[in-house]
């Protein structure tokens, strides 16, 4: 389990309307290229990413994350959603159209860091993957990793990343800067060899290094170093600890 003392129903109140916005422009251009009728989300949270999934059609999903997600924060069905510790191996014992797992990787331990990819790589072949970058912040984030090292642990399972998603929405007004800068759709590497589709895409978009920090982290580095930018941020968190120091 990550650690739960981190993860209240603040943190989620400020997450979800956040995701929910980038995902309803995210997916349809992953949708476009793929064409899912199942979806896995690990570490799917209060399950946003899947209830976009499920507005546009997708009724076979599955999210899965720590016990600490209370079932009167989910956005999808009890029944939906499988609680599981993500620093242990864990296995549905079926393969889906595709997997999600949107800024999870860096909440866990670096010693988890290959388990936690085997778990993904064995429950399907397209996998849409996204992870905090150094200095990019954030709650309980222990594992911050640039872009280039998460594509070697896929290469370790023969995946290959397709950096589609990111030129499609770099400027794109309602997507969070971290998707802009993290999202990648990584491929079993067998299906890019016998896919023509699959195989232009990746051509096209194939670089020696990945590594990309988008212009809105630096302009948020410089903002929430201060108490107003502070505020901005986490406004919940910050009213709460300023009350705490005036009172106390």
């Amino acid at each position: 389990m990550i650690e739960e003392i981190k993860y209240t129903q603040d943190f989620f109140a400020i997450q979800m309307p956040i995701s929910k916005r980038s995902a309803k422009i995210i997916l349809p251009i992953v949708f476009n290229e793929i064409h899912p009728h199942s979806i896995l989300d690990v570490g799917c949270g209060t399950g946003v990413w899947l209830k976009i999934a499920n507005e546009l059609g997708i009724e076979d999903y599955i999210g899965i994350d720590g016990d600490y997600i209370h079932n009167d924060l989910l956005e999808i069905p009890k029944n939906k959603f499988i609680s599981a510790d993500l620093k242990n191996t864990f296995t549905l014992n079926r393969k889906f159209d595709l997997i999600i797992s949107t800024e999870v990787a860096e909440h866990l331990p670096i010693e988890n860091a290959d388990l936690f990819i085997s778990n993904l790589v064995e429950h399907g072949d397209f996998i849409l993957f996204s992870a905090a970058v150094p200095g990019q912040g954030g709650t309980y984030h222990i594992n911050e990793q640039p872009q280039q090292y998460w594509i070697e642990k896929f290469a370790k399972f023969d995946f290959l990343p397709i950096d589609l998603i990111r030129k499609n929405i770099w400027t794109k007004k309602g997507v969070d800067w971290w998707y802009k800068q993290n999202m990648f759709l990584f491929v079993k590497q067998n299906l890019i060899n016998k896919n023509i589709h699959l195989k232009t895409l990746y051509e096209k978009n194939k670089k020696d290094n990945y590594n990309l920090t988008h212009p809105e982290m630096i302009f948020y580095q410089k903002k929430i170093d201060s108490p107003l930018g502070r505020f901005i941020e986490n406004p919940i968190y910050t009213i709460k600890k300023f009350i705490s120091f005036t009172f106390s």
